[in-house]
């Protein structure tokens, strides 16, 4: 039975004031609503950060943001219009938290125009992407009343760097004066042009500080040659000092007196640096492999294992090497340690929302019986950690071999921690050679102090790319999977006293993967591995014997039959490498599956039974 005319008339006048009271309320949340953000995000990552916040509202000065972009953008592409869009959205969010303490500018640079010309002396930069040639601007500049600092391009691949750039710029310009780091290291941290004519790149760890410290390397022999004068704590706010070894005893005590006049310092010492093999390999054969803390030890209170490296299996990260027919095999390394949330001191405030960290072949730390300083472990193993000899891993040691030689051990290992408190100088009772002036101590030799401030950490491959860096394509930015440079910034943060940015880094970061399937993934694999390894030394002692069978003289009967038997183990033990490895996909692979339909799935199925819970309670309700 149709309905009556006057219904079907009422229903489309009630669909068109429908559309009407839509199309009418966007048009006033427009206007009315700009400006305005509803962040339901899990972590709030579209919303201004605290740390964003902090520098917003301790500007002191006006800070001018130009956005300089080419009309012309939407023509060339309309992805990099798009991001252009959401930057300006934000540039105006951080102009309404700054009040009028920060300007927002807006710039379309012509070309051949006095626009473009500011834009080129200002360091942007003019990419060619129109037909024509004439350049496209898309970047941003920051000034104050004496300085300026220029983003030269804004590339949507960096999208989730935004804020960490945008705040990066204000707090530069907000505090020009930015704060002194010295770095002494026998590393080339910066670069170096190795043996043989290679060019050792810098260390992204090192470049990124470079971007937020004054950084001031002092190489050994200044620092040898000028002593306490290269380190005065009135200038330097924090000593990098990384893998001190062979430091003559002038050098030694520069830094101790800095220590002891109340300087800050980051060290990182290492018993096996990888960083080093591969960096310095002519030197490694005489030892530029290893640094200790040596005289510094007892005087800070604490001591680094000799010879012996940190592993835990729960912690292992997996590799992934070629076999012997080229096909790639995922193992787990005893000695590359992940380390989580669980590995770590999270109360400390330069963890404040980090990832993952790795380490390589990472050293032990303990602290000293009766040492008067307060020892407090930052990163350190599970309770399953086992100390590992350097012997058994120098000369390169399959992961395999060194796998199945240490099971889980019984003990929770330091790997890096922080030493405050009352110390005496590591010369307090002996100057060191060629420091006494006339026979007699320096002038302002400091004995002792109550303030020692600093973080030991016991691996410098926390630094080296190889272990968190992904190299992307030619001309495409590199991507942290770890986040150790965050760490160590964070770290140098807060013993100069600079503004916390940790949080900004790891939104950063932005991956949000299935952490489940990651902790499944490792379980199966170290419990696979240990089947791998032993169905692997079977093969392989039955590959022995059946050489040994093969070589046997006179082509014997029982000879034949032997081998015709070890042939039958090989393909029976292959046939059994093949499953174990068929398995682990297939564990990861289900597991994978089933977290995947449930997150697409929970949600509609949650309605669906709402919604039939409401139709038959109403239905019960009519009854």
């Amino acid at each position: 039975m149709r309905r009556p005319l006057r219904h079907r008339l009422a229903g489309l006048a009630a669909l068109a004031l429908a559309l009407a009271a839509t199309v009418g309320v966007n048009l006033w949340a427009d206007g009315a609503l700009r400006g305005y953000r509803l962040d339901l995000s899990a972590d709030r990552r579209h919303a201004l950060d605290a740390a964003t916040g902090a520098v917003l509202g301790d500007l002191s000065r006006p800070v001018t943001l130009r956005l300089v972009v080419s009309d012309r953008i939407a023509a060339a592409s309309p992805a990099l219009a798009g991001y252009a869009r959401r930057v300006e959205a934000r540039l105006e969010d951080y102009a309404a938290a700054a009040g009028d303490r920060l300007i927002l500018q807006r710039e379309a640079p012509e070309p051949f125009s006095d626009a473009e010309d500011r834009a080129v002396a200002d360091g942007l930069l003019g990419l060619p992407l129109t037909r024509g040639g004439d350049p496209i601007y898309f970047g941003l500049v920051g000034s104050n009343a004496a300085d300026h600092v220029a983003i030269p391009f804004l590339r949507p691949e960096e999208e989730p760097t935004l804020d960490l750039q945008l705040t990066r710029m204000i707090a530069r310009l907000a505090s020009p004066d930015r704060r002194q780091v010295a770095v002494v290291s026998t590393l080339p941290l910066g670069g170096a042009l190795a043996f043989g004519g290679r060019v050792l790149p810098a260390f992204t760890a090192y470049r990124d500080m470079q971007q937020d410290f004054d950084v001031r390397p002092i190489a050994i022999n200044d620092l040898t040659a000028k002593g306490t004068a290269a380190l005065d704590p009135a200038v330097i706010d924090v000593l990098l000092l990384v893998h001190p070894r062979d430091l003559p005893p002038t050098a030694q005590y520069a830094i101790d007196q800095f220590l002891m006049a109340g300087g800050r310092a980051l060290v990182l010492v290492d018993p096996l640096s990888e960083a080093a093999a591969e960096r310095l390999p002519e030197q490694a054969a005489r030892g530029a492999s290893f640094s200790a803390l040596g005289a510094f030890g007892p005087s800070w209170g604490l001591t680094l294992d000799i010879g012996r490296v940190a592993g835990d299996r729960d912690l292992a990260s997996s590799i992934t090497v070629r076999r012997d027919d080229g096909r790639p095999l995922q193992l787990q390394h005893l000695v590359w340690l992940t380390l989580r949330e669980q590995n770590r001191d999270t109360s400390d405030p330069a963890f404040a929302g980090l990832g993952p960290i790795t380490v390589g072949t990472a050293g032990i730390l303990r602290p000293l019986m009766g040492a008067t300083t307060q020892f407090s472990p930052l990163l350190f193993t599970g309770d399953h950690g086992t100390p590992v000899d350097v012997d058994e891993i120098v000369p390169r040691t399959d992961p395999q071999t060194l796998w199945a030689a240490h099971p889980s051990g019984n003990e929770k290992l330091v790997l890096a921690a922080r030493v405050n408190g009352h110390a005496r100088s590591a010369f307090a009772d002996q100057l060191p050679d060629g420091v006494a002036v006339d026979g007699a101590p320096p002038p302002g030799r400091k004995l002792e102090t109550d303030a020692l401030n600093l973080v030991v950490i016991a691996d410098t491959d926390i630094l080296d790319d190889r272990f968190w860096v992904a190299r992307g394509q030619p001309g495409q930015p590199a991507r942290a999977f770890a986040a150790n440079g965050d760490f160590l910034l964070a770290l140098l943060e807060e013993l100069s006293g600079t503004q916390d940015l940790s949080a900004l880094r790891n939104r950063a970061a932005g991956a949000r993967p299935f952490t489940r399937i990651a902790e499944i993934g490792r379980a199966a694999a170290a419990r696979l591995q240990d089947s791998e390894t032993a169905l692997t030394e079977r093969l392989a002692r039955f590959q022995r014997d059946m050489a040994a069978a093969q070589g046997a003289e006179g082509g014997a009967e029982p000879s034949r039959q032997a081998i015709e038997d070890l042939r039958g183990k090989i393909v029976g033990t292959r046939q059994e490498l093949r499953e174990v490895r068929q398995q682990l996909r297939e564990d990861v692979e289900t597991i994978e599956r089933r977290l995947i339909w449930l997150n697409l799935a929970a949600i509609p199925i949650l309605i669906i039974i709402l919604m039939s819970s409401v139709t038959v309670f109403r239905r019960f309700r009519r009854i």
